[in-house]
């Protein structure tokens, strides 16, 4: 039973604070003249709109037939008419005004307004960012319907060595600091933002790029010389830095029956490596009778050149010729060309 008191309790309650939102309004028909008083009104959606006759012989009636107070009538009568859709709703006397002229009016019921919320959008919707290096993005809060509270952020979705941090949150804007580790995951992926404030969320994907951290070195044209491995003194690479990223290195060897033996390697470059095919001639004789159309050239593996500086560098070889491996070796510079500085 008490139980039952509560629920009628909360129900009259609830009523009580619908029908307190609502606001009836008063207009005065006739009196003093052929007038509605007042002869225009804005309410809002669920508001009423009392009729009531202050003398004379008239009536109230909508222009599209919605409402009536019935016949012309000297009676001081009243209509209440609930207004609840959004529109302007003409109304006039019968007797002494048509639609629009005379003694008529309107009530205009304006359009509910939005509860507050807000939008987000990013400065740049792609951010780049390399290893081992930040980026800033600035995110705007478009407030709309009066929006005036805080924003909180947060970020989801980073790609393995990224870390993510936003300042200045507020009810304008925040900035968003991607950090990248040195051992970041490189590549592209779709990072999240969530703009929280009360029981509003908004979500704003971005799509973050990691690139390879640029290397402390590159290849100039200042490292063209001789280049060897001091352990080894007897053979070594004639390196060559052309233009158009053209990379050519000249292997001065032995095969494997101890007879001298060269390598042309060919190819390009781009950072701090240098790729390359590598190619053994034969046929050839010693002048004058050397033939050029007897000279066979075929390919014997590849080569990768890699400079840490000026003066150090890295050699691998892979052949595909039967009776090689594959290996690397360490390089120092034993020559450079006179009047090109590196770097």
């Amino acid at each position: 039973m008490f139980a039952r008191k509560l629920s009628c309790l909360a129900l009259f309650l609830l009523l009580c604070a619908s029908f307190a939102q609502a606001k009836d309004w008063a207009v005065s028909v006739g009196g003093n003249d052929l007038r509605f008083h007042p002869s225009s009104l804005t309410v809002s959606p669920g508001d009423t709109v009392t009729f009531t006759n202050a003398g004379g012989f008239h009536n109230v009636v909508s222009d599209t037939g919605l409402f009536s107070s019935g016949s012309a009538s000297t009676n001081g009568w009243t209509l209440q008419v609930p207004f609840n859709t959004a529109g302007t709703f003409g109304f006039h006397c019968e007797i002494h005004g048509a639609p629009g002229s005379g003694m008529a009016g309107s009530v205009t019921v304006q359009a509910s307004q939005p509860a507050p919320d807000f939008g987000l959008s990013a400065q740049s919707n792609s951010p780049t960012v390399a290893q081992g290096g930040s980026v800033t993005d600035s995110i705007t809060i478009t407030p709309m319907s009066g929006f005036s509270d805080n924003v909180t952020f947060s970020a989801s979705g980073l790609p393995d060595g990224v870390s993510a941090s936003f300042a200045a949150n507020g009810a304008t804007a925040s900035v968003l600091t991607l950090n990248a580790s040195a051992t970041a995951a490189v590549g592209t992926s779709t990072v999240t933002v969530t703009g929280t404030s009360g029981s509003l969320s908004h979500t704003l994907p971005l799509s973050l790029t990691v690139n390879a951290a640029p290397p402390a070195f590159s290849i100039v044209p200042g490292i063209t010389g001789a280049w060897y491995l001091p352990a080894q003194s007897g053979h070594g690479f004639n390196v060559e830095v052309l233009p158009n990223n053209v990379f050519l290195a000249f292997w001065y060897v032995y095969d494997n029956n101890g007879n001298n033996f060269y390598l042309l390697g060919q190819g390009t470059y781009a950072g701090d490596t240098a790729t390359m095919d590598a190619y053994e001639a034969t046929g050839g004789m010693f002048p004058p009778n050397f033939d050029k159309n007897k000279i066979v050239r075929t390919k014997w593996g590849t080569m990768t050149m890699r400079f840490s500086d000026c003066n150090n560098a890295t050699v691998q070889w892979a052949p595909i010729v039967p009776g090689f491996t594959s290996g690397s070796m360490a390089l120092i510079r034993l020559t450079e060309i006179k009047g090109v500085s590196c770097p």
